[in-house]
């Protein structure tokens, strides 16, 4: 039934899913304000919803300013990778544009949401490693395309190497 499905599918074309989140002020007024990230991803949800590249936004799934909690982000996260399991999925973008933190001890990488406090990021930040780890153990079997424009971002690739193995074509 499933391949049937697939083939349904394909003929109408791919099943592309996106959570576009875009950050330029934050909670904590000592996190520099940001000129461009919320326009970006205005214009990332324009393109995907507004074009023929097939993409849905679910309700949630587009997140600016205040929107884009640490509950919110998380809600999305878990919408996506680990309660979609009987839906077929081609490709999920995930886009971040916002500002990325590391904790000076343990060095691993945040993307910050809105209500994050930089004194505390294992508690109010989006850990990249956690995301990561949240689309290579999608219960989708979809091809992941992940964009993330802040600092530190690079850290959400580590421990992959490159080696396709382990990308699950991120």
């Amino acid at each position: 039934m499933a391949d049937s499905n697939r083939a349904r599918e394909g003929e109408q074309g791919e099943n592309k899913h996106a959570i576009v989140i875009g950050i330029n002020e934050y909670e904590n007024k000592e996190i520099p304000t940001l000129e461009g990230a919320e326009n970006d991803a205005i214009e990332l949800n324009k393109s995907l919803t507004n074009s023929n590249l097939g993409f849905t936004i679910s309700e949630g799934h587009y997140l600016r300013g205040k929107e884009a909690t640490n509950k919110a982000i998380n809600k999305t996260i878990s919408e996506i990778f680990r309660k979609s399991k009987d839906q077929f999925i081609d490709l999920i973008l995930f886009y971040f544009s916002g500002h990325g933190f590391t904790d000076k001890e343990t060095k691993a990488g945040y993307i910050a949401p809105y209500d994050m406090d930089p004194e505390d990021p294992d508690f109010c930040g989006i850990r990249m490693d956690v995301l990561r780890n949240a689309a290579f153990g999608s219960k989708t079997k979809a091809n992941v395309l992940m964009v993330l424009d802040c600092c530190y971002a690079g850290i959400v690739t580590k421990g992959t190497k490159g080696d396709s193995s382990q990308a699950k074509n991120i």
